[in-house]
């Protein structure tokens, strides 16, 4: 995914995560639907999951 179009990116850390100094990253786009059936909802179009020292 191009940098020049990243939207949002959403950095994650629960209380297992936190224990293992890990967590999860979830990154937008700009123009990316998350096309649900009722059109709210918003997935990440990439998900990272378990990254150390993010």
């Amino acid at each position: 995914m191009p940098y020049n179009r990243v939207a949002n990116i959403d950095v994650v850390q629960g209380p297992l995560f936190r224990r293992f100094a890990l967590g999860k990253i979830s990154i937008q786009t700009a123009g990316f639907s998350g096309g649900g059936s009722g059109g709210n909802a918003k997935e990440a179009e990439a998900i990272i999951v378990g990254i150390k020292n993010y």
